[in-house]
């Protein structure tokens, strides 16, 4: 009976490694993603009541909440609309809605995966090109969780859930 769970604990641990050193494969990535909404509103609910909390004077915090308020509805409808798409010619598009009167915008490029890390170089008009890393940390048939590797310090959404459209 020792052995057995002796047994069963190793090969358990042994599926654990694996699954948690595990590569992304391309098919993997292949598809329409957008942002798990449930998820981004929970971060960004966070991340605006931290600084709320960190304003000190009365008036100066009602006029942030005001304009919390205010904005949010609109930056939640447009990440709703915003999706991503990755083919498997290696080509990538970028779909951004326009945000108070600005135009939608669609990013196109190429993709690439290298381990974990997912490279898009998106091409710029002037002829140049972007690169940007995402982590891939997390990865199901449903849903993929990333990491920008090249975002801003002060941006609250360290990490980002996607869930295929």
């Amino acid at each position: 009976m020792k052995n057995l769970f002796r047994l069963t604990l190793s090969i358990t641990l042994c599926m654990m490694v694996q699954i948690t050193f595990a590569q992304v494969s391309n098919s993997e990535v292949l598809g329409t993603w957008k942002l798990d909404m449930d998820y981004i509103e929970e971060i960004f609910g966070a991340a605006m009541e931290q600084e709320l909390a960190s304003i000190t004077d009365p008036e100066e915090r009602q006029a942030a909440e005001n304009q919390m308020e205010m904005f949010m509805p609109m930056m939640m409808e447009t990440f709703a609309e915003m999706r991503m798409t990755f083919n498997d010619d290696g080509t990538f598009e970028n779909y951004s809605p326009g945000f108070m009167g600005s135009e939608a915008e669609i990013d196109a490029g190429t993709w690439y995966l290298d381990g974990n890390t997912l490279y898009t170089i998106k091409d710029l008009e002037d002829g140049d090109s972007e690169e940007n890393q995402m982590y891939i940390s997390a990865i199901d048939q449903n849903s993929m969780m990333i990491e920008p590797l090249d975002e801003q310090e002060d941006n609250p959404i360290k990490q980002m859930r996607m869930i295929r459209e």
